[in-house]
């Protein structure tokens, strides 16, 4: 018994590797700038959540958040409000520091 996995390498097609690397190029803008945290709660009932979002300032972040990766999305405006911004101490355990905004 030992690790009898073999891993096929996927073959993508042209179409499909442009799309990967046009959706990866999308993302690495999408995340460049300073990160923030941003308690998002839902318009519709008491939920809320922490999500981490960049930009070169607040005001960007916060319209990266609502307009998604690909640039088009309206359904998170409608559907979630920021109620905090906070600046991001560690990105990689999306640790929040010092308060900058509140109830937007």
């Amino acid at each position: 018994m030992g690790n009898d996995f073999i891993f096929k390498k996927t073959v993508l097609t042209k179409e499909q590797a442009g799309d990967a690397r046009r959706n990866n190029d999308r993302w690495q803008a999408h995340k460049t700038g300073k990160a923030y945290v941003l308690h998002v709660q839902s318009r519709t009932c008491n939920h809320s959540l922490r999500v981490q979002a960049y930009g070169k300032d607040v005001y960007q972040a916060v319209r990266r958040y609502y307009r998604g990766v690909d640039n088009k999305c309206n359904w998170i405006w409608q559907c979630t409000k920021v109620i905090k911004v906070f600046e991001c101490s560690n990105e990689s355990s999306c640790q929040e520091g010092k308060l900058l905004l509140k109830k937007i």
